[in-house]
């Protein structure tokens, strides 16, 4: 018999049991049944944890509240979704066995491209069915499985990964983007499920890959052109999930430049001129908060929104895209912002500095939206007796612009 299977059946005999229900009888509720039941449900059914727990949790709901006798037996089971499940019972689970022997596949994989021994598209073939089964089972599997399997061996299975990535960059995968394209995937949803995988990620040869990928031939489409062409061609698509893709692919690229000046997101802007379509999304987009490349739940990441209107109002050619009226709701949604976040001690240096650049750029004093609120807060702010670096930060972009523009502030 197999050996993982043999394993499994003693872990169940060897688990304690309780009685079940209140009939003469003596009925044991195995103390895995609940997640016994998920994962069945998982299996069989092909669909997430997440949405498996789900179905379980209500099933027994339903019975709990609909058969008296069964009650407290129904409950009882429901109280073992909170129970940490043992190394043991995850490592034995149908989503690791998949998960190991997939990997094991990689490093079979990896042996091949070193020493050349494959056949192209067999090869190709065979790569593209494993590294989606591995996204797939990342995606949907118990993350607490995810972790421990990534984690087996000081990560050695993310190492695994990154040498691949380096091989098939190497070699006749080069022309293949499909199978690179996977390969990031896969390192997104790994940071997404264990946190401490960016560590693994930025210490490895990957980033330095990733800049030899990104500087390769391959890639000189992304440029001022691309940009043009994706704002010229979401005009007649937006409010579609397309729309939101492209939007999201511009605020990504925008992240990248530090210098506005040297920045072909902004050019592009220029380019087409007629940008207010853009600008709506902008709004909508910060609104609802929603970030479009943020994928990775990370506190200090920076807000692809507010990055991009801030680089746009570092610019005068960029800054008279914006009509006086946008630029009106804007000053009103940075005000909001800054004040809502000033009420739970927290500073928006981000909004600050977005603001201190609509002053240079802009006839701000046509309107003078909020001039005397703004005047009070940042009253408030160099006020303020705690000398965090936050508060320091804060107090120099302040005065700059009072400096600059004495008249208003």
């Amino acid at each position: 018999m197999d050996r993982r299977l043999t394993r499994r059946m003693k872990l169940r005999r060897s688990h304690s049991a309780k009685p079940w229900g209140q009939s003469k009888k003596t009925h044991m509720i195995p103390e895995t049944l609940y997640n016994d039941l998920v994962n069945n449900v998982r299996n069989r059914v092909n669909i997430s944890h997440t949405m498996s727990k789900a179905v379980v949790t209500i099933i027994i709901s339903y019975v709990r509240d609909s058969v008296p006798s069964l009650k407290n037996v129904m409950q009882e089971i429901l109280q073992q979704q909170d129970k940490v499940q043992l190394p043991d019972e995850l490592d034995y689970s149908e989503d690791a066995t998949a998960l190991h022997g997939l990997f094991k596949r990689i490093d079979l994989l990896n042996a091949n491209y070193e020493q050349r021994n494959y056949s192209t598209q067999e090869d190709e073939n065979t790569t593209a069915d494993t590294l989606s089964s591995i996204f797939d089972i990342l995606l949907g599997a118990d993350p607490e499985i995810c972790r421990m399997v990534i984690a087996e061996d000081n990560y050695n299975n993310v190492e695994l990964l990154i040498l691949f990535y380096q091989l098939v960059l190497d070699d006749f995968f080069e022309t293949r983007p499909k199978i690179r394209e996977m390969l990031l995937r896969i390192f997104g949803r790994l940071c997404f499920v264990d946190n401490y995988i960016i560590s693994v990620l930025v210490s490895s040869v990957l980033p330095a890959e990733l800049a030899r990928d990104m500087m390769s031939d391959e890639l000189e489409s992304l440029s001022e052109e691309f940009v043009v062409f994706l704002l010229t061609m979401v005009k007649d698509v937006l409010g579609t999930e397309e729309a939101s893709k492209v939007f999201g692919v511009i605020l990504a690229c925008n992240l990248h430049f530090h210098m506005p000046e040297k920045n072909y997101v902004m050019d592009a802007l220029v380019e087409v001129k007629q940008v207010d379509f853009f600008f709506e999304e902008m709004f909508f987009l910060h609104s609802i908060r929603v970030d479009l490349v943020h994928f990775i739940p990370q506190e200090d990441s920076r807000d692809a929104v507010v990055k991009i209107l801030t680089d746009v109002f570092a610019r005068s050619d960029t800054a008279t895209l914006m009509s006086i009226n946008k630029q009106i709701i804007l000053v009103d949604l940075i005000f909001t912002r800054l004040v809502a976040n000033w009420k739970q001690n927290k500073i928006s240096l981000d909004y600050m500095t977005l603001f201190y650049n609509m002053l240079k750029t802009t006839n701000y004093k046509q309107h003078r939206h909020h001039e005397h609120e703004f005047r009070d807060l940042f009253e408030q702010i160099t006020g303020e007796e705690l000398e965090t670096a936050e508060v320091k930060r804060a107090r120099s972009i302040i005065n700059k612009i009072r400096n600059e523009f004495p008249d208003l502030f």
